[in-house]
């Protein structure tokens, strides 16, 4: 990913020479504004005076000042519109081809609704949804596009004289869809936890009788569950898809952006929503364009869409598509590490997380006769003795012999793992 540091530097080399001219447009556009609103509250002044002078009532006066809130922003939306879509045209290109090349930009698309709903982070469909800056493209082998979502709905409330319609929000923010680099079915919703955070335990009881997202995933990382809450429609695939890492990677992720993020994987993609209450890829008419903190912070948050990919280690292809082992240079390594950090575990005594990467294992390779063993030792040692004796079986039968051994003779007599 680029710095700062490289980006201060092609701001100076490339894009003050395109901003320089528009900041001209820009100070224009406010002059032009500044004089229409003058205008306007002149008059606004000249009928408040007319009201004083004929007894005019609320209502005459009410009306007024509803019109010129109504023309001072009509003049707020047009005045800057050709502003904002040459600095989307020229600059906002740029800034993507310097973080990335090869992303496509698109200022007047976004991610479609469908992709929204199949992401089954928000279970409301909208009556409203609207967006636009779709960026797409490849970052590796991995398919990223996101786009900034403005998404709501409309509740009515009856009242005794009438009934009142309201506006309330699903999500504002950029959204993002990526590959995920393993291989599943199904679906696991990764939310911001906020019950349990507010009431312990309770909370935490609360939200498992939510299940319409499937049912709650307890997992064994206490830092991860303080941010989020975890529910899926199959225990074994959430927790090959959570693996230990990538809970260390979302967790940091959360903390670095300071964003209540929510994320799911349905059928082989991930899908991010971080929220925003401002609008990321325009212009700000009222700040100046030779500024380089505005532009750094286009560039902060194309880095952080971007920087999902590497955050998340989206490149490592773990799963081929075809549902079987994908021919990855390095798998039966990278398998070998996890089993010495699972053994380091059993013996720090975090046997829990221990058994969570043995899970992770087996989810790639499910006859890994080692993981089943160790995992059969770490359950023994937990007092789990029928799931300890469901792993030696399985590894016995599929030859290894420690586990012949305990299966044949005494169970549970071993403590060390193999």
């Amino acid at each position: 990913m680029k710095t700062r540091e490289e980006f201060q530097r092609f701001y100076a080399s490339t894009l003050v020479g395109l901003l320089a001219p528009m900041e001209a447009v820009r100070k224009k556009t406010v002059a032009r504004l500044a004089g229409v609103i003058l205008v306007l509250s002149g008059l606004l002044v000249a009928v408040f005076l007319l009201a004083s002078r004929f007894g005019w009532g609320d209502e005459e006066l009410i009306g007024a000042v509803v019109v010129f809130a109504l023309l001072v922003g009509l003049c707020l939306y047009f005045f800057p519109k050709e502003y904002v879509e040459n600095f989307k045209t020229i600059v906002i290109p740029r800034i993507i081809g310097f973080v990335h090349e090869g992303l496509a930009y698109h200022p007047d698309r976004c991610i479609p609704r469908s992709s929204f709903m199949a992401s089954r982070i928000f279970l409301k469909n909208p009556d409203e949804y609207t967006g636009d800056d779709l960026v797409s493209g490849k970052i590796g082998a991995t398919a990223i596009r996101f786009s900034e979502i403005d998404a709501s709905y409309e509740t009515t409330q009856s009242g005794k004289d009438n009934n009142t319609t309201r506006k309330v929000q699903i999500f504002k923010g950029l959204f993002i869809v990526a590959d995920f680099n393993k291989k599943f079915a199904g679906q696991t919703v990764v939310l911001p936890d906020a019950l349990q955070r507010l009431f312990g335990r309770l909370g935490k009881k609360i939200q498992g009788l939510d299940n319409r997202r499937g049912r709650q995933v307890n997992l064994e990382d206490p830092e991860f569950e303080k941010y989020f809450e975890v529910y899926g429609d199959d225990q074994i695939t959430a927790r090959y898809i959570l693996s230990t890492s990538l809970m260390e990677r979302i967790t940091r992720f959360r903390k670095e952006t300071k964003k209540a993020v929510a994320l799911s994987f349905v059928d082989s993609l991930m899908y991010i929503a971080v929220p925003y209450q401002r609008n990321l890829f325009e212009p700000r008419l009222f700040r100046s364009l030779l500024n380089f903190r505005p532009m750094c912070e286009y560039f902060d948050d194309f880095n952080l869409a971007i920087g999902v990919v590497e955050e998340m280690n989206l490149n490592r292809r773990i799963w081929g598509k075809a549902g079987v082992a994908a021919p990855v240079a390095g798998a039966p390594e990278d398998a070998g590490k996890l089993v010495q950090r699972a053994a380091r575990l059993f013996r720090e005594g975090h046997y829990r997380k221990a058994i969570a990467v043995y899970a992770e294992i087996l989810a790639m390779d499910p006859e890994h006769t080692t993981a089943l063993f160790n995992r059969g030792v770490v359950n023994k040692k937990m007092g789990n003795f029928q799931s300890a004796y469901g792993d030696f079986k399985k590894a016995a039968g599929l030859g290894h012999a420690k586990s012949e051994k305990i299966i044949e003779s005494d169970v549970f007599k071993k403590d060390s793992l193999g």
